[in-house]
């Protein structure tokens, strides 16, 4: 890209007789400028004579034809930016100038503003054919230099027909020249380029370590903006890998460097990382805040395919929103300038929103042509322009190098082939010899050994009659003998089988009463059952008393040893997750016990303080195990919350916990510093009940929660439960979930839980009953 800018500054040397009409011009776009903040009508007038003042300067100009190239790249490269449409004409002039010219460097830069101004349009297969043509003729004149850089544009337009494989080996050949040459600058470059193409096609870690090295020799070169620009790539690879978290911070971190180095372009791709981040987190108002900036600093740079871009996510998150008005206008709007540009992956993405959009709306036919022209521009992305475009243009350039060599090693193979032939005829020939004589000396030692073959089995054969007369009268001996074996084994196994049938007949009578006995007993566990789910809270109970709330509760037999318990006295609310010691119907035994008793410490005796109920249920439980029952471990893990408001503070809750063994997990909500923290109080050590004879303590521990946090009471079950490999869940990745689902609604947060669950699982057996409580204060 230097030599390309220091190629333009020297031809401006040409025209030192035009010196005071360029001047003039330069002033009247400086005054174009200055007047634009406060009259943008006015500053585009301005531009466009400057324009046509240069296109007055062409016509008059009678010089040579190499000097009218040089004046239609100026003008080319003056309106790439925001006039793409006519700067490729002019482009094209300058084509046609440098073509009768024939000058090499002049044709090559020519060909590389064409190619630009198709890649600004956004028809890339036009532009990927002019980038090609202007490779070669770096590649003949040895600019080595401007041929990486073209190389590395070719490279991107693959990936973006989603042909990566081709992508990677235009962008590696770059990087090879970039690493000859030494030019760290254009190492990074193409490194960030080979990193969005891993990312492109899915190769996440290949993706990353690029855009790492990337940023690296940026930061040893001291190119801070080639480092924002990773990051915004390292941002978009945290955002596939779902670590919504991470993301936000590399796009944050990208966009304030970008906005230091008055970058607009690039700082509204940031902006529109982060509205995505948001949107996915299901923070709409923020996610609108941040499009809203990107769509004007895509508007302030004239980045048309940004600003496409920018309307299609807006679309996108009205459409989720269900606001499919406002949804319609953003991607009508994304639709026209997306034409306009022949940028079809927005045109593809455009259309399927619509059809999205129409079929909630029962408008079914519109949908349907929708969905049907989004399926066209889909399949023309990655067939038509990746398969007969470019195929074609590789051949008409001479890039086929392939299949020259190709035909190069088919006349080698052709010439040994011939020689190949020949010493086959002279071998084959020598072989017909050696197989004649062969079968003369075979035919006389085949007509000897017949006669002695013949000799020996005459023989034989009267020797073996001799014998066979012999055997045949020892085999009927035997036979006689073998069947009356048989006989006396038939009248042994009809014997066998009378006893065999009489077992069998005692076998199905005892089946039977097994099976009478198994159904009562099952029907009485289900009784049991729906006892046990009767002393439970209902679920309009708990939405009265928790408003926002789950439950996960999964039994490892018919009935539990986990229980969860509600309760609402005077001010307080208490919420409390129980394991007993045990499963099925031991532990559901259990879980009566505990259930009556903490209605009687509670709601009966009106005690608030959540240690001291642990302790007067330690005491109780300890009372109803008899003598009888000391050597038996009989007992309980509990976590108690007790929920209170804060009439000073409207806005959040004071909870005080207590736990025997089972720990409190927190998602605290920080509106102010927009973000979410993660905090675990740890229960007591001691536990309920077991006939212990040391003095139990449990103490209270205190946490404030804003409005919107969340907290989480569970068993041991969920994370001691295995997969087919006997490996747990484990405690910290549980923790790990709830950290990255806080945010979302709950009865979404249970799907997550429970489809994780049964995935970890698949078909192994469950350990232990499951329960897991979480609710948001």
């Amino acid at each position: 890209m230097k030599e390309l800018q220091t190629t333009l500054e020297q031809n401006i040397n040409f025209y030192k007789k035009f010196k005071i009409l360029l001047v003039f011009i330069l002033v009247l776009q400086q005054i174009g400028l200055f007047f634009y903040k406060n009259n943008n009508l006015f500053a585009q007038v301005t531009a466009q004579n400057s324009q046509d003042s240069l296109a007055i300067l062409l016509r008059k100009d009678k010089k040579s034809d190499a000097e009218k190239v040089r004046t239609l790249l100026l003008m080319a490269r003056s309106l790439r930016q925001k006039q793409p449409e006519k700067s490729l004409l002019y482009a094209q002039q300058a084509l046609l100038f440098s073509d009768k010219n024939q000058q090499d460097n002049l044709v090559g830069e020519t060909l590389y503003s064409v190619a630009q101004a198709y890649y600004r349009i956004g028809n890339y297969p036009k532009a990927l054919e002019y980038y090609l043509r202007a490779v070669k003729i770096y590649k003949q004149t040895q600019q080595t230099q401007n041929e990486a850089l073209l190389l590395q544009q070719v490279g991107h337009i693959y990936v973006e027909f989603g042909d990566y494989e081709q992508g990677l080996f235009y962008h590696a050949e770059a990087l090879k020249i970039y690493e000859k040459i030494n030019q760290p600058l254009g190492i990074a470059t193409v490194t960030g380029y080979l990193g969005q193409a891993y990312l492109q096609s899915k190769n996440l870690d290949f993706a990353k370590e690029n855009f790492e090295k990337a940023i690296e020799l940026a930061e040893k070169s001291n190119n801070p903006r080639i480092v924002a620009i990773n990051q915004i790539n390292l941002g978009d690879w945290a955002f596939a890998k779902q670590n919504y978290a991470q993301a936000l911070r590399y796009y944050q971190t990208a966009q304030k460097t970008l906005q230091e180095l008055k970058d607009p372009e690039n700082e509204g791709h940031a902006l529109n990382g982060i509205g995505e981040v948001h949107a996915q987190l299901n923070q709409p108002r923020e996610a609108l805040t941040n499009y809203q900036k990107a769509l004007a600093l895509e508007q302030e740079a004239n980045d048309v395919e940004g600003m496409a871009s920018v309307y299609l996510d807006l679309g996108e998150l009205y459409l989720k929103q269900k606001s499919y008005t406002d949804a319609q206008i953003f991607l009508l709007k994304s639709l026209n300038l997306a034409k306009n540009l022949r940028a079809k992956k927005i045109i593809r993405d455009a259309y399927f929103a619509l059809s999205k959009i129409q079929e909630a709306q029962g408008l079914t036919v519109n949908a349907y042509q929708n969905y049907k022209l989004y399926k066209i521009y889909h399949d023309s992305i990655y067939n038509e322009a990746r398969l007969t475009v470019l195929s074609e243009m590789q051949a008409r350039l001479g890039l086929n190098k392939k299949e020259k060599e190709n035909q190069a090693q088919k006349q080698v193979i052709s010439l040994l082939n011939q020689q190949q032939d020949q010493q086959k005829q002279i071998l084959e020939s020598q072989k017909r010899n050696i197989q004649l004589q062969t079968a003369v000396i075979i035919v006389v030692i085949l007509v000897v050994a017949l006669l002695a073959v013949l000799a020996w089995i005459l023989f034989k054969s009267r020797k073996e009659s001799r014998q066979k007369n012999i055997l045949l009268h020892e085999t009927n001996k035997e036979i006689t003998l073998r069947n009356e074996e048989i006989s006396k084994k038939n009248e042994e196994i009809t014997a066998q089988n009378v006893e065999i049938q009489r077992q069998k007949d005692e076998i199905e009578k005892k089946t039977e009463q097994l099976t009478i006995t198994y159904t009562k007993i099952t029907d009485s566990i289900r009784y049991a059952e729906t006892i046990q789910q009767s002393i439970l809270p209902q679920n309009d109970k708990m939405q009265e008393i928790l408003h926002e709330f789950f439950v996960i509760s999964k039994a490892k037999d018919i009935v539990s040893g986990d229980f969860y318990w509600v309760s609402k006295v005077d001010n307080f609310t208490f919420v409390a997750v129980v394991d007993c010691t045990g499963h099925g119907v031991s532990g559901a035994m259990m879980t009566m016990i505990g259930h009556t008793l903490l209605n009687e410490i509670v709601n009966q005796k009106r005690i608030s303080s959540p240690a001291a109920i642990l302790a007067l249920l330690n005491e109780g439980l300890i009372s109803i195990i008899s003598k009888q029952t000391q050597e038996i471990a009989i007992g309980m893990e509990i976590g108690l919350c007790r929920l209170e408001d804060i009439p000073s503070r409207p806005d959040h809750t004071h909870v005080i916990y207590a736990g025997a063994k089972r720990p409190l997990i927190s998602i605290l909500n920080d509106e102010e510093n927009n973000k979410f923290e993660f905090v675990e109080i740890r229960g007591d050590r001691e536990t309920i009940g077991f006939a212990e004879e040391h003095e139990k303590i449990f103490q209270n521990q205190e946490i404030i929660l804003q409005k919107g946090s969340v907290f989480y009471l569970a068993s041991d079950g969920y994370i001691d439960q295995a997969n087919p490999r006997n490996q747990r869940i484990g405690s910290p990745k549980l923790k790990e979930i709830l950290q990255n689902i806080a945010t979302q609604p709950l009865s979404e947060q249970k799907q997550f839980l429970e489809h994780f669950l049964l995935q970890h699982q698949q078909h192994t057996a469950q350990r232990d009953d499951i329960t897991l409580m979480g609710v948001r204060v």
